[in-house]
């Protein structure tokens, strides 16, 4: 083969180069690798004896037609050693002469690509769940902050009746009733009979003033 194939060793791309038997003449170590065989074992056989593809490679049979690079055809493949994946493929004539009419299939991998593909949409789609979890639980979260203001509100108002309930049945009392706090101030809370038995309501004045307790009383009272 009059082509120097060594500009191709380096390549991390997989390359074949095929004569127009469709025999492979020349494989570099990365498409041996994808290959699964020893690039000299790979010698000699055709690209369809490596490869199995999930559909037909229509140039791989018209090879002498080839006179440009073919456009890139994205295709699953099983190697003859099990090897499975996914590449993209373009075939194109070497420059040589026409005896030794030669041409190069660059197979590009993208089985990685595809996994990183499933691999992030898989995340995206795990954080789109995430997200649509803490939506409904907003909106959860609404109708419950809803419901307890309904809540509250019917609370306060059952308190609101309790407490004209309780005034009316303090009204109806002839005593006097009232309460105060630790400090002996008086609460807004007191029967009407106050007004007559105290002489006059207790709210928010001292005890010992609504109870008229002489000075000399106030502090042991206050004890």
């Amino acid at each position: 083969m009059n082509f120097p194939t060594e500009l191709f060793d380096s390549l991390l791309e997989p390359c074949f180069v095929l004569n127009r038997d469709q025999k492979v003449v020349y494989c570099n170590e990365t498409a041996a690798l994808m290959a699964g065989v020893s690039a000299r074992k790979a010698q000699r056989k055709t690209l369809a004896e490596l490869f199995s593809f999930s559909e037909p490679v229509e140039w791989l049979n018209q090879l002498p037609e080839i006179k440009a690079a073919t456009p890139y055809k994205e295709i699953r493949f099983t190697s003859s050693e099990g090897n499975e994946g996914k590449v993209q493929l373009t075939c194109q004539p070497l420059p040589v002469s026409e005896g030794d009419a030669l041409w190069i299939v660059f197979m590009r991998d993208v089985t990685l690509e595809e996994r990183l593909q499933h691999k992030y949409r898989g995340e995206l789609e795990q954080k789109e769940g995430y997200i649509l979890e803490l939506q409904n639980a907003q909106q959860e979260l609404e109708k419950y902050s809803k419901n307890l203001e309904k809540m509250v509100d019917e609370r306060t108002s059952e308190i609101r009746e309790l407490n004209k309930l309780m005034g009316a049945l303090l009204d109806s009392l002839s005593q006097g009733f009232f309460v105060f706090d630790k400090a002996g101030l008086c609460h807004d809370f007191s029967s009407k009979s106050c007004a007559d038995v105290l002489e006059g309501l207790p709210n928010k004045r001292p005890v010992w003033e609504v109870l008229k307790l002489p000075p000399n009383r106030v502090e042991g009272f206050q004890k």
